[in-house]
Formats: structure tokens, sequence, C-alpha cells
């Protein structure tokens, strides 16, 4: 123990110039309130940064692990044994990223705004209570190194159905985004996929459409993952894609299904107050808008808003004429949806 306290020490005295960016950046409890340990050892190994609250381990990858990948591999192994959660973030993008990084430090605060956001799970782990948060936080910090802004996401899906129905909708929520929550969201939307590489570009995956909707055998294990580790998929029906969508759902998670969210629920009074729960935007077939959810660990992970038509109602106002109300009940619902996941997307 005397020798890995010794080298930690060592360490923290040559730490590279990502590295030093990296502890300007959570040091002194300036992300979310989190404690980070420097070079922290565990078991035999000592990693870049620790957070003991979350159990997460923070590791700065330069050009010497491009030689040593199969050590690194075991090495990670192992700390993962001790039910620690490990994030690699490449040198190169955090030593390109100064003034982003600087700049999401000084604004990360807005996602919880004083009277409005509070980052209560966050601080809340014994008794389970902060279970999914570890998820969010390796979010948070995967976007934060490699993103200037919060980035919508919509899901490009395969079946058939029209995934990029209403251009408008993303943008309009975005703005309501940044004016009720405080959030630099992005001001366009970002198309991900599966299977492109960019499917962690963002928390939330965004889906619409009307008509067939189907993932792929291969598709399916990354979706489960990505909702595992902390991701949201958040589907808004807009006619149509109600059967396929629970369909899907059954082969994804056989064991979890599909249930409603009654309106006492925090989604609905995460920012706006929603006493009766998800609002009616447009008829379909006139049954009451539901909204339904499929928990992982104490936090929903697949939100269905169902027979409301929030997307439609997010879009240009004179694509559909809706009434002002009715538009503004949309962008109220979708800035609650965000409020919520933020605060950790709690089942109860």
């Amino acid at each position: 123990m005397a020798n890995k306290i010794g080298t930690a020490k060592l360490l923290r005295k040559q730490d590279t110039p990502s590295e030093q960016i990296v502890w300007e950046t959570i040091r002194n409890r300036k992300l979310l309130g989190l404690k980070f340990r420097r070079q922290h050892a565990i078991n035999d190994f000592v990693v870049d940064f620790y957070c003991p609250d979350l159990k997460l381990a923070l590791e700065i990858d330069g050009k010497i692990h491009e030689n040593q990948r199969e050590y690194d591999a075991l090495r990670q192994k192992i700390i993962e044994s001790e039910s620690v959660e490990f994030l690699r973030v490449n040198s190169d993008v955090v030593e390109n990223s100064i003034v982003m990084i600087s700049n999401w430090v000084e604004n990360h605060k807005n996602l919880w705004p004083e009277k409005r956001l509070r980052p209560s799970p966050l601080h809340s782990f014994k008794n389970g209570e902060g279970l999914g948060v570890r998820a969010l936080l390796v979010f948070l910090l995967s976007y934060s190194f490699s993103h200037a802004c919060f980035p919508l996401a919509r899901l490009k899906y395969g079946g058939g159905g029209d995934w990029y129905a209403g251009p408008t909708m993303l943008p309009n929520l975005a703005k309501r985004l940044r004016a009720d929550l405080g959030i630099d969201v992005c001001p366009g939307e970002r198309t991900v996929e599966p299977w492109a590489g960019n499917l962690y570009e963002t928390p939330v995956l965004f889906m619409t459409g009307h008509g067939n909707f189907a993932f792929t055998e291969e598709e399916r294990p990354v979706i489960r993952e990505f909702l595992r580790r902390g991701g949201l998929l958040f589907a808004d029906d807009n006619y149509g894609l109600a059967e396929s969508f629970r369909a899907e759902m059954k082969i994804l998670f056989p064991q979890r299904p599909l249930r409603p969210l009654p309106a006492a629920r925090s989604i609905f009074h995460s920012h706006f107050n929603f006493p009766r729960g998800l609002p009616k935007i447009h008829q379909h077939d006139g049954k009451p808008a539901t909204a339904y959810g499929i928990e992982i660990d104490g936090r929903i992970a697949v939100l269905f808003t169902y027979e409301c038509d929030l997307g439609n109602g997010w879009e240009d106002h004179e694509v559909y004429n809706d009434p002002i109300a009715s538009h503004e009940q949309a962008l109220r619902m979708g800035v609650n949806i965000f409020a919520w996941f933020l605060e950790g997307a709690r089942a109860k």
C-alpha cells in the first residue's frame, strides 16, 4: 500500500497537460458538486481520477497507451471487477478543446439553476437512491469533452417508418430548453444510428414517425447497452407507430413491460406542473394521452408518449395551426421531460 501511495504522489507531480486540464475541470467539486481524487490507488493500480461517491474512474489516454492496449484492457477489467465504472477520454480530444471545456465547466451549473432543477439524486447515494446517476455522469463527462453544447438527437431507425418526420420539432424544443432551463442546447438536431459510431453523442435519443419500426438483431444489444449505461430512449407516437414500437420493446426487454406513468410522477412536475399528466395535443383515435415507461435500476430508460403527439406540437405553429395553448403545452411538457431526465429520470 505504501508503494502505491508513493507512486500516486509521484504521478501527481508528473501529470500531463491534458490531465492538468481535466483536473482544473473537476477539482474542488466543480463538476455537479462531486468529489474527485487525482491519481487514486485501486487494488494494484493507480487511476488518473476517481469519484468515490459514484465509484467512477476517469482515465486520460495519451499516445503511450497505443502501445499497451492489452495491458490497459486487462487493468480495466480488474478494476471494473470492483464495481467501478471506467471512462476513457483521449488526450487529443481534451487538449484540443481547452476553451470548450472551460466554458462547459462555467456553464454546467446552469443545468440545475437554483429553484429550478436541483441535483438531489446526485447527493443521495445511500439505500440505492442514486441508482442510474453514475451512468448519467458518464454521459455528462463524455460529451463535456467532445461538445460545446448539449446536442438533441433524432434516432434513425429501420422498418419503413418515417423517422425523419417533423424537421422543426427539435430545433424549436432546443430554443425552449435554453430559455426555460438555462441549458446550452445546440440549435440544430443530430441524426444518430446504432451502428454509425455516434450513438453516445447525447444521453437522450428521440424518435418519432408513422408506420413500422424495428431494430435489427445486431442493433438490439447496442441499444440495450446504451440504455443500461444511463441513456434514455424517448419515443413520441406521431400516429401509427405504437403497434410496432410495443412489439420491438417486448423483444428488447421481454421481462420489463411498458407501464403507464401516473400523473403524480415527477416527470409531470419537474419544471411545469401537469396535474392531469400528459397533455393531449392531437386527437388521433380520441384515446387519453398516456406516458409509458420501462424501468431499469430505479430509473426510466424508455419513455413512450402515446395518443398525445408532443412532437407535432413542437413544430412551427403554421404547420398544423394548433391553438397557441396546445403548442405551449407541448413545449412545456418537452421541457419537463429533459428536466426530469437531468434530475435522474427516477421511476418513483
